[in-house]
């Protein structure tokens, strides 16, 4: 039997094909996001999560892969781009906190920062973080000038559902800087059903650029803009040059956003 007849787009809700059968994953034929199908159930997926946070320095797929050193880089090419001198002050979350490597950055620059992470709240909260398993535990009428979510959206079971709820949570003005693997970038193309990231069973959704800022607009986010950051992973020196050309011209690995309330 097919599985993958009559699938549809959880989006759009248009038809869907399959992409790559070999790893179930399938692709809208009207607003191109791809998704795999059959997902992983929400039993699958906190038994996965429960699984990697048990030992969360070795699962880094699932309890984040941002090291302090990149966590410190971001904070400070995030305030460049936002056209701050600095965050201090500000009221910033980290939605899907992992491991804390952002939180502690934040912190360090004087930012009031709050964690949801609700695999890793124990581990957070022992090493002395603010954070809550869900947004509905958040303090009542508390709101942000900004939400940070590094790698998180392509967990998510329902994305728009999610940053819409996030959206809810910035105050006036406030902004949402995320980042996600991109399907566009030279990597999936050239990979394609091998690229890595299909490899990760709880990536949900693969976003390129046009799927990504439709998810934004569906969450209410009236602007967003495509960041392009020049991030030095301290790999080989041929490595590092090929990967900044590939930054340049936007098909690296890694898309990241910001986008207004």
């Amino acid at each position: 039997m097919n599985s993958f007849v009559n699938i549809k787009c959880p989006l759009c809700q248009s038809d869907a094909k399959s992409l790559w059968p070999e790893v179930k994953v399938c692709k809208c034929q009207s607003c191109n996001l791809i998704f795999r199908s059959p997902a992983l159930s929400m039993e699958e997926l906190e038994g996965l999560y429960q699984t990697s946070w048990k030992d969360p320095m070795l699962e880094t797929d699932e309890t984040g892969a941002t090291n302090p050193e990149l966590a410190e880089d971001f904070v400070s090419r995030l305030a460049k781009s936002l056209g701050l001198d600095n965050l201090k002050g500000l009221r910033i979350l980290d939605y899907g906190a992992g491991r804390g490597a952002m939180l502690k950055a934040l912190m360090d620059a004087g930012v009031d920062a709050y964690g949801v992470e609700p695999f890793g709240y124990e581990f957070l909260q022992q090493n002395g973080f603010k954070v809550f398993r869900a947004l509905d535990e958040l303090p009542k009428g508390i709101f942000f000038d900004g939400i940070v979510s590094l790698d998180v959206i392509e967990h998510v079971q329902v994305p728009w559902d999610d940053y819409k709820k996030l959206n809810y949570y910035l105050a006036e003005n406030g902004w949402l800087y995320l980042s996600t693997p991109n399907a566009a970038g030279i990597n999936a193309h050239f990979y394609r059903s091998k690229w890595r990231e299909i490899y990760n069973r709880g990536h949900l959704y693969f976003f390129t650029p046009m799927t990504l800022e439709r998810v934004l607009e569906k969450g209410g986010y009236n602007k967003m803009k495509r960041l392009r950051w020049f991030i030095n992973y301290r790999r080989g020196v041929i490595t590092s040059i090929l990967h900044q050309l590939f930054q340049i011209a936007q098909i690296d690995g890694e898309l990241r956003y910001l986008a207004f309330k």
